[in-house]
């Protein structure tokens, strides 16, 4: 059964956490409570079926290419020590095609897609005002 089913549900999860540094789960878990609205986000939420039918609503962010890889570049040699080399590389060889593969064509799937822009008001109070509803305010 997935995590969010458990949520659903209205039981805690013991949720992975994962280690950037060395690619690797670590050995503990954080626990997560249920709440009336429960916020996923990923890179492929909207590729695996079975996870996407139990969305309520899907959001696709749209970011352009070139702010993806900027941002995964000043992340992956900042915060996990990897060389411009090694990002480049699987850069290359695995995010691109992973995303073209998967990522982009998931899209089809969202009930909005937002144009990643740094202030979107009317999308942010869009999204406030549904969230408020779900919650009963």
């Amino acid at each position: 059964m997935l995590h969010l089913d458990q949520l659903l549900l209205g039981n805690p999860i013991q949720q992975p956490v994962y280690d950037y540094a060395t690619h690797r789960r670590l050995a503990h878990t954080q626990i997560v409570h249920p709440a009336p609205v429960i916020l996923l986000e990923g890179i492929l939420l909207f590729a695996v079926p079975a996870l996407r039918d139990k969305l309520q609503l899907r959001i696709f962010i749209d970011t352009p290419a070139d702010l993806r890889l900027l941002r995964r570049t000043l992340r992956d040699t900042r915060e996990r020590g990897r060389s411009l080399q090694s990002v480049a590389t699987q850069y290359e060889q695995t995010v691109r095609p992973m995303h073209e593969a998967f990522v982009e064509p998931s899209r089809t799937h969202a009930h909005l897609c937002l144009p990643w822009i740094t202030e979107n008001l009317p999308a942010i109070e869009t999204l406030n005002a549904r969230i408020a509803a779900a919650l009963g305010h």
